[in-house]
Order: C-alpha cells, then sequence, then structure tokens
C-alpha cells in the first residue's frame, strides 16, 4: 500500500478505465460494443503508421503525431458512428455491427502493421504514456479527468438522464419524449 504502488496500479488501470468510461454507458443504454479492443489497436496502429508517413513526407514529429492522432480519433468517431446509425436506423443488433468491426478493424490493424512493431517514435511522445505530472503519472491524471467529465455527463445532464432512461426501459423512454 505504497504511493509508488498505488499510482503504479492507477497508471497500469488507465487505459482499460478510459475503455471502459465509454462501455459503461453503452452497457447503460442497454446496448454492447464488442469492437473497443480492436478498435484501440487499430487507433493506435494507424497513429503510428500515419506519424512515420509523415515524417517521411517532410513533416516534423512535433507536427505528424497530434495531425495523426486526429485522425485516428476521426475515424474511430466515424466508424463508431457508423455501428450507431446501422443500430438506430436500421434494427441492425449493436452485437452483430461491433463483431463485424472487430473483425475489420483487427485486419485492417494487421495490415498496416504487417505484423511489426512501428517506430520510432521522439521521447516527448512517450510522455504521454509514461510521464510524470506533480508526482502523478499523466496517464492516470488522463483517466481521473475523463471519469470526472463522465461522471458528470451521466448524473447531471439532460444526456446522461436520457441513457439511463434508454437503458430501462427504452419504450418508455421513447413514449416521454427521448429519441431513442
Amino acid at each position: 500500500l505504497t504511493t509508488d504502488n498505488l499510482l503504479n496500479v492507477l497508471r497500469n488501470v488507465s487505459m482499460q478505465g478510459l475503455i471502459a468510461l465509454g462501455m459503461t454507458m453503452v452497457i447503460i443504454a442497454g446496448e454492447i460494443d464488442l469492437s473497443v479492443g480492436s478498435m484501440v489497436a487499430f487507433g493506435g496502429c494507424l497513429t503510428a503508421w500515419t506519424t512515420g508517413t509523415l515524417v517521411d513526407a517532410g513533416w516534423s514529429h512535433a507536427a505528424a503525431i497530434p495531425a495523426a492522432i486526429a485522425l485516428a480519433l476521426a475515424l474511430g468517431f466515424l466508424l463508431g458512428s457508423f455501428t450507431g446509425i446501422m443500430r438506430a436506423q436500421y434494427g441492425v443488433p449493436s452485437f452483430i455491427t461491433t463483431l463485424a468491426l472487430l473483425t475489420g478493424l483487427t485486419g485492417a490493424a494487421e495490415l498496416i502493421t504487417n505484423g511489426f512493431p512501428l517506430t520510432p517514435f521522439p521521447g516527448w511522445y512517450n510522455y504521454l504514456g509514461g510521464g510524470y505530472l506533480a508526482g502523478i503519472p499523466l496517464p492516470a491524471l488522463i483517466f481521473l479527468a475523463a471519469f470526472g467529465i463522465v461522471h458528470v455527463l451521466m448524473n447531471h445532464t439532460p444526456f446522461g438522464r436520457s441513457v439511463y432512461a434508454v437503458g430501462g426501459n427504452a419504450e418508455a423512454a421513447r413514449r416521454a419524449g427521448i429519441n431513442v
């Protein structure tokens, strides 16, 4: 129960914790997403590959990495939106769409990397996953900030109340005027 050990544990669970925050909202809404692990892997592979490609094209690491991260986040948003649209507009079960996405993203990550790590990255990039700010691991701070945001979102906004309502009884939520 030392401070160093507890901070190390917090750093190690921060990635899974970030994923769990999003998954918690999906599960509360009464759905499931099987693709989150492969989405994270694909996003990381896409970020590394895009960074390398941009650096080879003459970009600096300082410009290439944020651009690659933005691309990975945008593509993740689009793919997640696609599965949501398939569920909401066409009634395709989220289990089916996210299972298909899991398979596709796993294959895409394999294609991008050819099964090998993509390197090198500058030292400051490692700071995102291994650095400290005021003696606390940066990933832990990011996780705690995200936890606070999700807590406020789910407990103090109409969106959060709607998510709980839809998960509790989608038909009752629809009749109450919530766009299920």
